[in-house]
């Protein structure tokens, strides 16, 4: 999010509905949206300070640049991910993944 920012707009969601992220895109907005590419196995871990540090396996960056079906229940999510290129991913799957560290995203303005 630090980042981003050096480079224009940006700002952080952190457990965002659907919704938020729809209407940044409708907006123009793309969000950088996390999830696994495999299981997603929760690998978190404490450090000696004591603090957790929150990890899936698999964990990988996507950024969201649309949509197919009505805004108010989308059918497939429109990604661009930096392995596969552009992907359809069904809503129901996309959602599900991108729970798995507690629905955050970028927006970039």
């Amino acid at each position: 999010y630090d980042i981003a920012k050096l480079y224009g707009e940006a700002e952080l969601l952190e457990n965002a509905t659907l919704r938020d992220v729809i209407n940044e895109v409708l907006l123009g907005n793309p969000i950088a949206v996390w999830g696994s590419l495999t299981d997603g196995k929760d690998i978190s871990w404490v450090t000696p300070e004591g603090k957790e540090i929150k990890a899936i396996a698999g964990e990988h960056a996507r950024v969201l640049v649309g949509f197919y079906g009505d805004p108010e229940k989308p059918t497939e999510i429109l990604l661009i991910d930096p392995v596969y290129g552009h992907i359809r991913m069904p809503t129901e799957k996309f959602l599900k993944d991108w729970s798995l560290l507690g629905n955050m995203g970028v927006v970039i303005r």
